[in-house]
């Protein structure tokens, strides 16, 4: 077996997925419509600036995944290794999963519950503040705070604040 070469497609399995995923999610937003002209900043606008950033951001990793591949390394290599391709993703798979469960939960939980939790578990994933969870839960109320600031005042976006049983 000394000679084979390690497929060009290992690993990219998560971005392929996550970029279907997010260009689904592209699609959905385009189809947005707002009652009357609200110009550039419009119902739709932060949906499609999600978009194109982690499309954006996918690709870099698609790119980049394509041109390490291109230095193979025999099979023997990687089977040592444990399957380093599946820990190479987890954290970005379960970003996706969150945000998943974030538009999911929205409209039940409303807009506090659901991006206080989002909040609280991307600062988690990312490890700001290990082992500090007041920390972690302030900064994620502030964060649900400023959004909320910014899409109610600034781009006067009405928001399910409580869950709907509430409301």
């Amino acid at each position: 077996m000394t000679g084979n070469k390690v497929s060009r497609w290992k690993g990219m399995g998560v971005p392929v997925a996550l970029l279907l995923m997010t260009l689904i999610y592209g699609s959905e937003a385009l189809t947005i419509k707002s009652q009357f002209d609200e110009g550039l900043v419009g119902p739709s606008f932060l949906p499609l600036l999600l978009t194109a950033v982690v499309v954006l951001g996918l690709l870099g990793i698609l790119v980049r995944q394509w041109r390490e591949s291109s230095s193979v390394e025999p099979v023997e290599h990687d089977i040592a290794a444990g399957g380093m391709g599946f820990e190479q993703h987890r954290k970005p798979a379960l970003v996706a999963l969150s945000v998943l469960a974030y538009v999911l939960l929205f409209k039940p939980l409303g807009y506090v519950l659901a991006t206080v939790s989002l909040a609280f578990l991307l600062l988690k994933l990312f490890d700001y503040a290990p082992r500090q969870w007041l920390r972690q839960m302030i900064v994620s109320a502030l964060m649900t705070l400023v959004f909320h600031v910014l899409f109610s005042v600034c781009f006067s976006v009405r928001l399910p604040l409580l869950p709907s049983v509430f409301s």
